[in-house]
């Protein structure tokens, strides 16, 4: 019996010192964890600031992108203007052209007129003396 006892408690001897072993593994396990959740919560903390920032750029950018689009209708409209200037311009010089066709057809009829007045002046004239002569 007294074999037996000597090996039970040899055994808890051992038992003791495997628990003590299995104690110290466990404290090393929570530490690592403890680390490790330390680790993914700052891993979430640069996620999250990520997200804000990827949040402000994508506004900016739509900001960006309406104010673009809003230069380019300005810049469309602006060009519409020009061309709406330019084809009343072109119909004004051409007005401008053919009045003064007109005018100066107005001025040569005028000239053939003071001729043709003055050939009846002329003509008038020895009518009247010819007619004083008789």
């Amino acid at each position: 019996f007294a074999v037996v006892a000597s090996e039970v408690k040899g055994l808890a001897g051992m038992t003791v010192n495997a628990t003590g072993d299995i104690g110290i593994q466990v404290g090393r396990i929570q530490e690592e964890t403890r680390s490790t959740v330390t680790a993914i919560h700052a891993i979430a903390d640069t996620i999250t600031r990520m997200d804000q920032a990827t949040t402000t750029i994508s506004a900016a950018l739509g900001r960006q992108n309406a104010a673009t689009t809003t230069m380019s209708s300005n810049i469309d409209q602006a060009a519409s203007g020009t061309q709406s200037v330019c084809t009343r311009i072109t119909q004004v010089n051409g007005t401008i052209l053919q009045t003064d066709n007109a005018a100066r057809d107005v001025l040569t009829s005028v000239e053939d007129l003071e001729g043709q007045s003055t050939r009846l002046e002329v003509e008038i004239s020895r009518f009247l003396s010819g007619i004083r002569a008789l």
